[in-house]
Formats: structure tokens, sequence, C-alpha cells
């Protein structure tokens, strides 16, 4: 009786801690962007919603690594202008995604944050 509650324990751990949280595809997120882009849609879209906890992540990221003097890797981050907003960091991310295909399938957040460091690399 033991055995058997031992091994179905383990194969329903097990099944539970394989799967990590799959990351949202560029495409899907680039694909609710263009249509509220093409539609003049409002604040509150989806696509806003995530191109602007993807902003607000990066600048708590940037901070700190500011704050710990991790030079090195923030040259290698972007650097916005604080007048960007949600609308235009959108337009950016759906004209790289668009310009880089093969990335169609990677993190939409990676994504984002690559189109920003091609358009806005620190110096």
């Amino acid at each position: 009786m033991w055995k058997i509650t031992i091994v179905v324990l383990f194969f329903v751990v097990r099944g539970m801690a394989v799967d990590p949280p799959k990351s949202t595809p560029a495409s899907v997120v680039r694909d609710m962007c263009t249509e509220v882009l093409l539609k003049g849609g409002g604040q509150l879209s989806e696509c806003a919603a995530y191109v602007s906890g993807v902003l607000d992540a990066n600048r708590l990221w940037f901070a700190e690594m500011v704050r710990t003097k991790q030079t090195e890797v923030v040259k290698r981050s972007y650097c916005i202008p604080n007048d960007l907003n949600t609308r235009q960091a959108a337009e950016i991310f759906v004209e790289w995604l668009n310009s880089h295909p093969k990335f169609n399938n990677s993190s939409a957040a990676n994504v984002i944050a690559w189109a920003l460091r091609d358009k806005y690399p620190c110096k």
C-alpha cells in the first residue's frame, strides 16, 4: 500500500513541477497591438497593458542595475526618452517584429526589450 501511495504521489508532484509558466509569444502580442493601432484603440487595451507592464518592469530593473553600479549590464539595455508613451513603444515593437519574423515565437517581453534597445541604445 505504501509503495503505491509513494509512486502516485511522485507522479503527481512531478507533473506539477515539470511545466514552468510559458511566456506569451511575441506574435500574439503583436497581433493584439496591430489591431489596436489600426483601429486607434484606447489606453485600456490588452496591448497597452502588456507593453506598459514590460516598460514598468524594465524601469525597475534598470534602476536596480544603476543603483548597484552594474554599468556593463546597463550599457546593453535601452534608454528610452522620458516622454515615450505606450502607443509609441507598441509601434516600435510591431515594426521591429514585422522586420524580424524569426522571433515570432520568442517571449513578447524579450522582443519588446530588443526592439527598444535597437531604437534607443544606451550610450
